[in-house]
Parts: C-alpha cells; sequence; structure tokens
C-alpha cells in the first residue's frame, strides 16, 4: 500500500475511533495488526477465562493462541461445524428459525 493511501486510512480509523470515543465506546487505532494483537495482549494479560465468537479479525490475529500462550485459559460455546441449508428458497427472515444441538445446527421454517 502506498503511503498517502495508508496516511488516508489511518486519518479515517482515526476520525471513526473519535467519533466512537464520544459516544461511549473505547476505540483504538493501530498502525498494523502486531501492535494491535500486542496491545490486547498486554491489556488482557494472563488468569483469565475468555471466549470468542466468530470473529475474523481475532482469527486473522491469532488472538486465541496467543492469548491460550499467555496463560489464560480459551472457551469456545459455539462449536465450529458447517451450517447445512435445509432449503435454499428465499423467504422473509422471520420465517426461518435456528436450531441447535450438541452435534448439528440447522435452520429451518417456521409455521
Amino acid at each position: 500500500m502506498d503511503n498517502s493511501l495508508k496516511l488516508f486510512n489511518l486519518k479515517n480509523l482515526s476520525n471513526t475511533a473519535i467519533a466512537l470515543n464520544k459516544n461511549e465506546f473505547k476505540a483504538k487505532v493501530f498502525e498494523n495488526s502486531l501492535t494491535a494483537a500486542r496491545h490486547i495482549i498486554k491489556n488482557i494479560g494472563s488468569g483469565k477465562t475468555l471466549g470468542f465468537g466468530g470473529s475474523m479479525t481475532i482469527d486473522a490475529l491469532n488472538l486465541k493462541e496467543k492469548l491460550k500462550t499467555s496463560g489464560n485459559k480459551i472457551v469456545n460455546p459455539v462449536r465450529e461445524q458447517p451450517l447445512t441449508v435445509i432449503d435454499s428458497g428465499i423467504r422473509p427472515l422471520s420465517m426461518w428459525k435456528f436450531h441447535t444441538t450438541d452435534r448439528s445446527r440447522w435452520l429451518s421454517l417456521t409455521g
């Protein structure tokens, strides 16, 4: 990425962080993923029990493994199994019901 595009993106991210902080979020901007991962690991510390949803950012930063290596327990309440689509027809979202068991997850039509 060229330097001017990088500066443009950092400025946009900084403006977004400022707006989020004004609305009582805690937002920070990092220049790269390594710096962001280090900040997260440092602030979490060790000896904690942590769970994550399906975050692609957490996966891309390899945070689960890094936090585990730092002495934290990682729990995964959602088993990573593929979702099977039973009916591929287009229906309003309100007509679908999501089901889950210990062994599988699936969608079905309601009513």
